[in-house]
């Protein structure tokens, strides 16, 4: 059963992704592999956490904003105290995991986004943005959880392109020596 919800949304985001990323390639084929690699990157998270395949533009919101949840860890904890262990695992370590690409792809881009708190704010910005989306087309919870786990996971993202990128230093100066 697992398995095959997992292939749905693999399935679903390909057959959107793809065809999307063409027709960007069409007007922007002379970037980076860098920059394309990141924009399909974005399209495949866009449409895994808001695009989804239940998702029906006839189902937009008519959620009041008192159903945001605005309290850190409420729905974290829920999950824990009536048993949902798989489903806080998922939440929480999905969250990290969707964002540690980000984390390492901006940096990658060089300039402004070398900088730590430039990268972690596009990722704030980012999960923001699909925290709104899901509130507008009604295909998520809003939940200040999932801010702060995103952004983590932007955090964990650079925290390893830093370590990789050290290692790569230490190794070509112990190679000139």
């Amino acid at each position: 059963m697992l398995v095959e919800f997992v292939l749905e949304y693999i399935l679903h985001t390909l057959s959107i992704a793809i065809p999307l990323f063409i027709v960007y390639l069409f007007f922007f084929r002379n970037k980076s592999v860098v920059h394309h690699t990141t924009v399909f990157y974005l399209i495949c998270l866009y449409i895994i956490t808001v695009f989804r395949p239940n998702m029906s533009l006839t189902g937009l919101s008519n959620k009041s904003l008192d159903t945001i949840n605005l309290t850190p860890a409420v729905e974290l904890w829920k999950f824990v105290k009536y048993g949902y262990l798989n489903l806080f695992i998922y939440n929480f370590v999905g969250n990290i995991a969707w964002f540690i690409p980000l984390g390492i792809l901006l940096p990658i881009h060089g300039g402004k986004f070398e900088n730590f708190w430039t990268t972690v704010k596009c990722g704030f910005y980012t999960s923001l943005s699909i925290e709104i989306l899901q509130f507008i087309y009604n295909t998520g919870i809003s939940d200040i959880d999932d801010l702060i786990i995103n952004t983590l996971g932007t955090i964990v993202g650079f925290g390893m392109y830093q370590a990789y990128k050290s290692v790569q230093q230490k190794n070509s100066s112990f190679i000139q020596t």
